[in-house]
């Protein structure tokens, strides 16, 4: 570090491998923050009109609108966003006209590049006439079997490859020059005083302005906030049946707190006490560490009302495994800062154990994360391998012995596997990016949707898209060597498409801002028909999966304000932190995960100061966004 900065602040000498460093961060930032200056566009006139007419062979004279979307398969203009005129009704977000026609829909507005407009075509499926400014087209949406037509528009003209490499560069010695600059300030700062001592009821003061935040989240959308997901967990609870679809572990807690008091209330209100706590603990942990009390007290203000914790209103299993994510990243935290010297105590030895087990128990996606954390500790510390080696050994046994022997001596129904869901969405990239099948690959495409000739719907972020679009055959997801074997078949014939499906799958985790087509999971809310605000939805499928002798009206949850004067102001709030230009913030993940890395790796080490920037990752990520995309 020396002469790199020299007396008066001065840059005298700036060695290559700092340039080299800021140049790299640079980079990557332009990659995860893609921001820059917009291409050249057009304003354009959009017109869409269904005529009512319709091809002989259709069955009627249908238009649905699926919107605008860019070269990538993003939606830019979403259906709901066109001024509508006429009979047009919204299902699931898309625009549809089927009667009293004919009926119009308008957009104006700025288009970059060219983009596509997306309208349905199948067999009930009419005419319409699309007026643009590359003049007016009348297409004939009709098909015998379901599929999407694509119209092309014409929006701006794109940037000369010579000139976008420059404004590329530019940007990148831009971002590169600020995090050089912040490199050397990082690295030239002073040494602190070692911290000073903590109460052991620190975590406990810290703990409360938390509670008391999402206690007024509750009171505003008492008794909590629930889907259809939380709602089938509900009607194994009331009939007695129980099954791992959900995981049992997190459907057992949830019977479990229901004894007293049949509501969600109680569930909630052990979430906000279980959250509370290890935030009130981790912050006392800092503080030990060497956090600045100011900024711990900051941190917890901030992780109180950052819109992402009012998912702890929320049933939804995802909410404990998230609890119990950050107590275990907390845990690793203090083997690390202890040089491992804390592993030498077993008490701390069945706290790792148990918090990974948990964690291992509440996702079926989880027991890798879990486990996998366990055997690196084993690999890292190797001192201490004997009592880690016995720890990994000993939950990975409970799991199993749970799993295998104990639940389903309970009676619970085993959950169809989950990898084959994975299968089915790479095979919806591999279709859409036009991947050609055999004839035999064509019939196993088809047996998953018959109605759509093998046509797989396809979001890269979502694979309820595909599996749950009303099309698809789920029968096919307890058979997974067809799927499998087609998939890899598709991979290795395309994998450039498998590629690009795992980059842009992945953004929610590595890119900062989120692309347009990308939509976070937050909590459950909207209105009602008569305008007002709740969080509980799906209440109807206890009326089909419920059997009648058991089935009471009383058993359904409603949302019932105990303070309404709170409910307007805070759902408004919390609807606001979620649309796409604020979500990035207060729902995702990127941001403080780069903060986290960055502080880590800039600490410095043996001078008596604490992880002072690694806390954001686990202090001010919202629980939401530590699972994987529901």
């Amino acid at each position: 570090m020396s002469g790199v900065l020299l007396g008066g602040g001065e840059l005298r000498r700036i060695r290559a491998p700092w340039i080299v460093a800021g140049l790299v961060v640079g980079a990557l930032a332009r990659v995860v923050i893609p921001a820059g200056p917009p291409e050249k566009t057009h304003h354009v006139r959009l017109t869409i009109v269904a005529t009512g007419k319709k091809n002989p062979a259709a069955s009627a004279s249908e238009v649905w609108v699926f919107g605008l979307f860019d070269a990538d398969g993003d939606r830019l203009v979403a259906p709901t966003a066109f001024t509508r005129t006429g009979a047009w009704a919204v299902r699931d977000g898309v625009v549809v006209s089927h009667e009293h026609q004919p009926a119009t829909l308008s957009w104006d507005g700025a288009l970059p590049g060219a983009v596509e407009l997306r309208l349905l075509s199948h067999p009930w499926s009419g005419v319409v006439r699309v007026e643009s400014r590359g003049g007016t087209q009348r297409l004939d949406l009709y098909a015998p079997t379901e599929g999407v037509k694509r119209l092309r528009l014409v929006g701006g003209r794109p940037r000369a490859w010579w000139t976008q490499a420059l404004l590329e560069g530019a940007m990148i010695v831009t971002l590169g020059a600020l995090a050089l600059v912040l490199l050397l300030w990082l690295a030239s700062r002073p040494a602190k005083a070692p911290p000073a001592p903590v109460s052991r009821w620190a975590w406990a003061a810290f703990a409360v302005p938390c509670a008391l935040v999402w206690t007024i989240y509750l009171l505003a959308f008492w008794p909590g906030a629930m889907t259809s997901d939380s709602f089938d967990q509900w009607a194994q609870i009331i009939s007695g049946r129980f099954n791992d679809w959900h995981c049992f572990t997190h459907t057992a807690f949830l019977w479990l707190m229901t004894r007293v008091w049949m509501s969600p209330a109680p569930v909630v209100g052990a979430q906000i006490i279980a959250l509370s706590a290890v935030t009130g603990w981790i912050l006392a942990r800092f503080s030990t560490l060497g956090m600045p009390r100011p900024l711990a007290w900051v941190l917890c203000g901030l992780f109180a009302v950052i819109p992402g914790t009012s998912i702890v209103l929320v049933l939804w299993k995802d909410v404990p495994h998230s609890i119990a994510v950050l107590a275990l990243t907390m845990l690793v935290l203090d083997v690390v800062s202890s040089g491992g010297e804390c592993l030498r105590r077993w008490s701390k030895l069945l706290l790792l154990g148990t918090v990974a087990t948990l964690m291992a128990l509440l996702r079926s996606n989880a027991p890798l994360a879990a486990f996998g954390t366990l055997a690196l500790l084993v690999l890292g510390y190797r001192r201490q391998w004997r009592g880690l080696a016995l720890t990994l050994a000993l939950s990975v046994g409970v799991w199993w012995g749970l799993r295998q022997i104990v639940f389903p001596g309970l009676g619970v129904g085993p959950a169809a596997p989950k990898l084959t869901w994975w299968y089915a969405h790479q095979i919806a990239a591999q279709v859409a990016g036009g991947t050609p099948v055999t004839p035999e690959e064509k019939d196993v495409l088809r047996r998953m949707v018959p109605d759509r000739d093998g046509v797989l719907s396809y979001d890269p972020y979502r694979i309820d898209a595909t599996v749950f679009d009303g099309h698809f055959r789920t029968g096919v997801l307890l058979e997974p060597g067809p799927l499998r074997r087609l998939w890899w078949t598709l991979l290795r014939r395309n994998p450039s498409v498998s590629v690009r499906h795992w980059v842009k799958a992945s953004q929610s985790v590595w890119r900062v801002t989120h692309p347009p087509g990308m939509h976070l999971a937050t909590i459950p809310l909207g209105r009602d028909g008569e305008g007002h605000m709740k969080t509980i939805f799906g209440g109807e499928i206890l009326e089909r999966i419920v059997p009648p002798a058991l089935f009471r009206t009383g058993s359904v949850p409603v949302t019932s304000p105990m303070v309404p004067s709170l409910t307007m102001p805070v759902g408004t709030w919390l609807m606001a932190s979620a649309v796409p230009a604020w979500s990035w913030l207060c729902w995702g993940s990127g941001l403080y995960l780069y903060v986290a890395i960055g502080g880590e790796y800039l600490r410095p080490s043996g001078r008596g100061r604490g992880p002072t920037c690694s806390c954001w990752r686990p202090c001010a990520s919202p629980p939401s966004v530590w699972c994987s995309s529901r």
